[in-house]
């Protein structure tokens, strides 16, 4: 695990847990600490890849609020991925009205959308229905 002020250097490869490897693997990713606390990776992607995850987010305006997130995997010469803070990998908070799209889009493994969906409940008939004709 990677510890705050930790700078990677962009020329060369990263060990982590004892593995020599070319980015830092989402799970291992846990910035912002004082905002985000990462439940599940949901999707690792590959190096060069997006990965994408759920976890916690709190602060000062919204208290364990529940997010989806995502990243960028990085590389050989860019390790860190993207987004970054001060040199360390970040998870950026995906918008809620975009949670549906992705939980329903049949990219992610059905153990892993029954796993969000224990955090992230699937909307009401009402809500999907809603067409605002008044009908």
């Amino acid at each position: 695990m990677l510890e705050e002020g930790l700078y990677v250097s962009l020329d060369v490869n990263l060990i982590l847990q004892g593995k020599k490897m070319s980015y830092v693997k989402p799970g291992d990713v846990n910035s912002p600490k004082n905002n985000w606390s990462l439940i599940a990776v949901l999707d690792e992607g590959k190096e060069r890849e997006c990965a994408l995850a759920i976890g916690r987010w709190t602060d000062k305006w919204v208290k364990g609020k529940i997010y989806l997130a995502m990243r960028w995997n990085g590389h050989a010469e860019n390790p860190v991925g993207n987004p970054q803070s001060r040199g360390l990998p970040t998870w950026m908070m995906i918008d809620e009205k975009y949670h549906e799209a992705l939980l329903t889009s049949g990219t992610l493994a059905p153990d892993k959308v029954t796993l969000a969906r224990s955090f992230i409940p699937e909307p009401k008939a009402e809500e999907e229905n809603n067409d605002n004709t008044g009908t």
